[in-house]
């Protein structure tokens, strides 16, 4: 698996995934010009992830602001995980 790590930028948050610990960080704020467009690859990789593992997975998210854009995105990310919690992947959240 690919790892996944996008550097916080002033309006886009740090996007990283530990292998070791199977951690995903996201943290900063987040209000992209587009935020559909930034987060595309972090759903793609998501859906990939979820796709080839059912090992547990631990989310840590600390976004002091989203704009509605990027809260529309948040809800995706959340739908995505809570589909493979509900079919028995262990995972956990930490806001």
């Amino acid at each position: 698996m690919e790892s996944l790590d996008l550097p916080q930028t002033r309006a886009t948050p740090r996007v990283s995934f530990a292998a070791e610990t199977r951690t995903l960080t996201l943290e900063g704020e987040s209000y992209p010009e587009n935020s559909f467009q930034f987060f595309e690859p972090i759903l793609a990789w998501v859906d990939a992830y979820l796709g080839e593992r059912r090992e547990a997975i631990t989310i840590t998210v600390n976004m002091p602001y989203m704009n509605s854009s990027s809260t529309k995105c948040m809800l995706d990310l959340l739908d995505r995980f809570e589909d493979a919690w509900r079919h028995g992947q262990p995972v956990l959240m930490h806001w």
